[in-house]
Formats: C-alpha cells, sequence, structure tokens
C-alpha cells in the first residue's frame, strides 16, 4: 500500500537527450544544445555531454538516455563499459 502511494506522488523519470561535446577533461562552461563533437573519451565520469542550452555538462549515467554525435570525422574512445 504504501509503496503504491509512494508511486503516485513521485514523478515519472523521463529519458534526456545529450549532446557530445568530447574531450578528456570536465568542461566547465555551460552548454549549448549542440554537439560540438571533439575527439575524446565516452566513459561515466567525464562531464563532457551537453544537457541543453544554458545547462551544466554533466556525465554519461548509463540510463536510457539518447545520444547525439554529430561530427562523423572524430575519434570517440569507450572509457567503460557503455
Amino acid at each position: 500500500m504504501v509503496s503504491a502511494l509512494l508511486a503516485l506522488a513521485l514523478p515519472a523519470v523521463q529519458a534526456a537527450t545529450r549532446y557530445w561535446d568530447g574531450g578528456s577533461v570536465d568542461i566547465v562552461a555551460n552548454g549549448d544544445g549542440n554537439s560540438d563533437g571533439v575527439n575524446g573519451t565516452w566513459n561515466t565520469t567525464l562531464k563532457n555531454w551537453d544537457q541543453g542550452s544554458g545547462l551544466a555538462h554533466v556525465a554519461w549515467v548509463n540510463g536510457g538516455d539518447t545520444a547525439v554525435i554529430d561530427n562523423a570525422s572524430q575519434t570517440l574512445t569507450l572509457g567503460s563499459n557503455i
């Protein structure tokens, strides 16, 4: 009964679109909502995913998010199981 009530009270988590900005270090500037795709490492620790215009970059979370990678000439290295 309690779990049913909690399920009704909590909002559903929606998958997000993340834009690859690449690199091999955390990106401290806010995103612009575009994939600026440069060479880099895709893992779950580097904050190199753009969430959208004016929002902080985040690390990939291996959830149901959609990855947008726009530059076909870049090298993207998987640094962990994705």
